[in-house]
């Protein structure tokens, strides 16, 4: 069907999103907390998006062609969906400005030192504008086309770090209090499946679907834990130093391999990967603005959005420090609330939307 995307595709949406939040500045974070053990942090955090992912199979196989909020608006009525979808707002702009920031701060430290903030700025602008004026599908074909690149510059960063290992990670060295007090205090980093649930009237599913999800979804998922390990080896008790984490493993490399500075590959993964987040959070935004209000154009959602993150940004979250500030301070309990919370009250919806259009 016409705007539809294919399960494939938004299963490889789904890994690029696990991405998001983790592989630089959260491994020097949690590692503040429970060091090496911060594997451990988040496997269990992965576990539980796995339990959420299952969930939205659920209300997916259930409502095969509705959108959440219809579903939100038939069960708990349409101004409770309006308020839930007004946080929700909220909630991915957050996680845009924190993507926006930890990003920007690489590339300014790594590459672009003398760079102006509105260089960085105008880019992101240009990259919501397309995405969210192109469509989903095009955004999703788009993913589609670089996610293989993007896919062996990660492995390709992965296999040259491990030249710098030293020794195994220190474990089980962590009190229970300070692992689930990282885990509590960087909950907003995790959650992306909630992405899919306002989505899901435009995920095509088919016999292998569900397959597919999980395979893309625990690939990436691997890929992020053997980081940690490769990072809590080579910094055992300085991690906490190394806030870009990605590039930060394979700095010593080049002496070994002798081809010059090989953190290039690294570099220009991250800046794909931060590309195709910030688009996917982006339309995900103009998504809820149009059910939020209804009968509006494209364009003036797309401004809308726009405009929302330009000011909350120059106005407020313009340092990296303060909005990780806030995101531990105040954001771990939202988090809770709608990346766990709200997909377990799908499972208590009874089914009442009965007109439902076939795929063709």
């Amino acid at each position: 069907m016409k705007g539809l995307v294919s399960a494939r595709q938004s299963a490889i949406i789904a890994s690029i999103l696990i991405f998001s939040n983790k592989i630089l500045t959260l491994p020097s974070l949690l590692s503040g907390f429970a060091k090496g053990d911060a594997i451990f942090i988040l496997l269990m955090m992965f576990l539980a998006d796995l339990g959420v992912l299952c969930l939205f199979f659920f209300l997916k196989n259930r409502y095969k062609t509705q959108c959440f909020f219809e579903i939100l608006s038939s069960h708990l009525t349409k101004p409770v969906a309006i308020i839930i979808y007004i946080f929700l707002f909220a909630y991915f702009l957050m996680k845009l400005l924190l993507n926006f920031n930890s990003t920007q701060m690489y590339f300014k430290t790594q590459v672009y030192h003398d760079a102006h903030i509105f260089i960085f700025l105008f880019t992101t602008i240009v990259i919501l504008a397309t995405s969210i004026l192109g469509g989903l599908r095009a955004l999703a074909r788009t993913i589609e086309f670089f996610y293989i690149p993007l896919i062996v510059g990660l492995l390709f960063c992965l296999f040259i770090s491990f030249a710098n290992i030293n020794d195994i990670p220190v474990l089980f060295d962590t009190s229970f209090k300070s692992f689930f007090t990282g885990a509590f205090k960087y909950t907003f980093c995790f959650g992306d499946f909630l992405i899919l649930f306002l989505l899901m009237h435009k995920i095509q599913i088919d016999k292998k679907w569900e397959n597919n999800f999980l395979k893309y979804s625990i690939f990436s998922m691997s890929l992020i834990l053997v980081e940690y390990g490769l990072f809590f080896s080579i910094f055992q008790f300085t991690g906490f130093l190394h806030t870009n984490a990605m590039s930060d493993i394979i700095v010593l490399s080049y002496k070994f391999f002798d081809i010059g500075r090989l953190d290039i590959i690294a570099i220009i993964t991250i800046m794909l990967l931060t590309f195709c987040q910030i688009g996917l959070y982006g339309y995900a935004m103009c998504e809820i603005f149009n059910n939020i209000v209804s009968r509006l154009s494209v364009k003036y959602s797309c401004a809308f959005v726009i405009l929302c993150f330009s000011i909350l940004y120059l106005l407020f979250f313009n340092s990296l420090d303060f909005l990780v500030e806030i995101t531990t301070i105040y954001l771990p309990y939202i988090s809770i609330l709608f990346q766990y919370f709200l997909p377990i009250l799908t499972i208590f919806l009874r089914k009442k939307i009965h007109s439902e259009v076939a795929y063709e």
